[in-house]
């Protein structure tokens, strides 16, 4: 939809002040025999609005980002762009007469610093329609909206939101305030983007916690809410000000680590404000936080996107019931913005690497169909129409990744949406996209290896191994672009696009022969000396001999712990249960060496941890948690064959029923609830009657279908 579809005869408007973080205000008449009010509206930066006084919804930072418009990097690349504003039904907000509709603006994605400037001014537009029976009117943004500065006084998303509420009164809000203090708005340029609307769930308020003091030396408490997640506190306010600093740690002292507080904090200067205090712009990323002033603590609020736990899980293994909830944990408090963020504090980014490796897990854990249909557009708008490079994040900002584990999401994303969901759509919508991305990875292949860095990326392999990064990147961005030729050859299959599916499965000969001719040892049978996972990458990919699987499977069966970094760790979990050793699967789940989840877990984390060990970084990266998909799919044993998509048949089969003999959990697929339960060397199944099942279990078996 362009400009005037969405909004009519709305125009942006600015406050012109790069000082003030304004609201915006729009008094207007309400007849008698109003029928419906519905407001169509898109702030930038970050919005939230009022109506007479009253909160206008309960989302939260919106809007939804995207690649709103061209940002003029990287040069010389050529991708869509789209900008997504809201629809509300405000009917129950309005009233006969008078009304006023109020909007505050905040620093966010469009506002955000790159290469030394902002991208974009804040600004807004709108459009109010007021049905009668009669015909409708329209109230638009335009000159005549006043603006003033409001009680914001700093803000910005990644660390910081300051409030002073001298001189502010809530009353501002409403139509029969002073008007004193307010300037009309002024014109701000259009926005050169398509409009569009999505049912992609919005950040609310999820939870409500009551924090726990832990520390009072008379100037300064000290909360812990229990767990590490997203959230802001709210608080009354008493006095001069307070001031809140938010970590996920302690410090030796009992006070907040400053290393994992990642410079966020929120401040407030009351002074006779009676209202609740709150962040109004952002979220921060914490399990503790401080409070030096005179401020009551009311509450704590976790805030993310407003999706459903699909699953459960339980075992007699605390390890990996640790593992399933802190995933779980880790994934939902990095739903933001309509994106899967790498963490919600330190970049708050979108990476297409780390989202690609855990949708399998989240798929599983989650009702994630709304949220990555959304994000798979992001992908796509992402993608250089001229080369076929996809960006390492979605939407795009600069950031560190790589051609293959990366750029592979414009492929891994649609394949398993198919096959978990069964819905092709973006496999189809995206199908041209993933050719041209497959050719990109060609065009910059030496011969027969993803190798060459172009001159705007990166060629990143694995990431964040527990030592130094051995495993050589062109081993990796190889593995991903022959397992990508691999998933678009099925797609063709399934398509009938029986000429493409033939040349894919050919093209997949010279990168294998590459990696073969590159990396493989004929006299040991080992790929890469076999380091940091490296035989796990030639065999799922159909290189290697008995000698690769043995040599891999002996490795992990003496270290007993990982060596290998985000994408390796996935791929090494998988494959062992793939090749009945689910036993030094699950010895390496819960390894409580540095090296293993049940390190994380000994110290008291409820997050996944971005790096291995205890190093100093964030303490809330879902990307670990890729491997939470296997406790359904092997230690519950609920999968599908290769072929198959939607789970409408399946198999359930338990891979470590003689170590883990009583183990509960259950997916929800498209047909409904899939429940497994083993307990005293028994097995019951229940599921949905339309869904094909294929039971193999050595003990007694119930079925149960609903």
């Amino acid at each position: 939809m362009n400009q005037a579809e969405t909004f009519g005869e709305g125009k942006w408007i600015t406050h012109g002040d790069p000082n003030a973080f304004p609201v915006f205000k729009r008094i207007f008449e309400v007849k008698k025999g109003l029928i419906r009010a519905d407001l169509v509206i898109l702030g930038f930066a970050t919005y939230t609005f009022y109506v007479n006084g009253k909160p206008g919804c309960d989302e939260l930072y919106l809007p939804l980002t995207s690649e709103y418009e061209d940002k003029g990097f990287p040069v010389g690349e050529k991708r869509n762009y789209r900008a997504y504003p809201s629809a509300f039904n405000i009917t129950n907000l309005i009233t006969q007469g008078q009304n006023a509709l109020c909007v505050f603006l905040g620093h966010g994605w469009y506002t955000a610093d790159f290469d030394g400037k902002p991208f974009g001014e804040y600004k807004l537009c709108y459009k109010l329609t007021l049905q009668y029976e009669n015909g409708n009117e329209y109230i638009c943004s335009s000159q005549s909206d006043m603006w003033r500065p409001s009680y914001i006084k700093e803000n910005h998303f990644y660390t910081h939101e300051c409030h002073d509420y001298s001189g502010w009164s809530d009353s501002l809000l409403l139509p029969d305030a002073e008007k004193s203090g307010w300037k009309n708005a002024i014109p701000s340029q259009p926005v050169k983007t398509e409009f569009c609307f999505t049912d992609c769930p919005c950040d609310k308020v999820r939870e409500e916690i009551t924090p726990k003091v832990i520390k009072n030396d008379g100037d300064t408490i000290v909360y812990d809410i229990g767990i590490n997640t997203s959230a802001i506190p709210v608080f009354q306010g008493r006095g001069e000000g307070f001031k809140a600093i938010f970590s996920e740690e302690l410090d030796e002292n009992g006070m907040p680590e400053q290393r994992h507080s990642h410079g966020q904090y929120f401040s407030a200067t009351p002074a006779s404000y009676q209202g609740e205090i709150k962040p109004q712009m952002m979220y921060f990323g914490f399990r503790y936080f401080s409070v030096t002033g005179n401020a009551a603590v009311k509450k704590v609020f976790t805030v993310y996107a407003d999706v459903k736990d699909t699953s459960s899980f339980y075992c007699e293994d605390q390890t990996l019931n640790w593992l399933y909830s802190a995933y779980k944990n880790s994934q939902l408090s990095n739903l933001h913005y309509g994106v899967p963020s790498d963490c919600p504090h330190i970049e708050k980014k979108g990476y297409t690497g780390d989202g690609q490796l855990c949708c399998r897990a989240a798929m599983r854990v989650l009702d994630m169909r709304k949220f990555y249909a959304k994000w798979m557009t992001d992908i796509s708008d992402c993608q250089d129409e001229i080369s076929g490079r996809v960006q390492n994040t979605a939407p795009y900002v600069p950031a560190w990744g790589g051609p293959g584990g990366w750029g592979c999401a414009i492929v891994t994303l649609p394949y398993e949406y198919f096959k978990y969901y069964g819905d092709d759509t973006y496999a189809h919508q995206m199908y041209p996209q993933m050719l041209k991305y497959l050719s990109y990875m060609q065009s910059i292949s030496a011969n027969g290896l993803v190798s060459k860095i172009d001159e705007v990326g990166m060629c990143l392999g694995d990431w964040l191994t527990p030592n130094d990064i051995q495993l050589p990147p062109a081993l990796v961005n190889t593995y991903f672009y022959i397992k990508s030729l691999e998933r678009v050859a099925q797609l063709a299959e399934r398509f009938g696009k029986t000429k493409d599916a033939l040349m894919l499965k050919e093209s997949q000969n010279e990168p294998k022969a590459a990696l073969k001719a590159a990396y493989y040892d004929s006299f040991n049978g080992n790929f890469a000396g076999n380091i940091q996972g490296a035989n796990a990458f030639a065999l799922d990919i159909g290189l290697g001999d008995e000698r690769t699987k043995n040599n891999f499977i002996k490795h992990y069966e003496e270290t007993g712990c990982y060596d290998t970094g985000i994408f390796g760790t996935d791929i090494v979990t998988r494959l062992l249960f793939q090749y009945g050793r689910g036993d030094i699967a699950v010895r390496l789940m819960t390894a409580s060496q540095p090296h293993g989840f049940g390190f994380w877990k000994n110290r008291g984390a409820t997050t996944m941890w971005e790096f291995w060990g205890d190093i100093s970084r964030s303490r809330n990266h879902p990307m670990f948690g890729a491997s939470v998909a296997y406790l359904f799919e092997y230690v519950l044993g609920i999968r599908q064959e290769k072929e198959e998509f939607g789970y409408k048949r399946i198999i359930v089969n338990p891979a470590v029923p003689h170590l883990i003999s009583n183990v509960q959990g259950h997916i929800t697929v498209p047909l409904g609830e899939i429940y497994v339960s083993i307990k005293d060397g028994a097995l019951h199944v229940s599921l949905p009657k339309e869904i094909v099942a294929e039971i193999v279990f050595d003990g007694p078996v119930s079925v149960d279908y609903k």
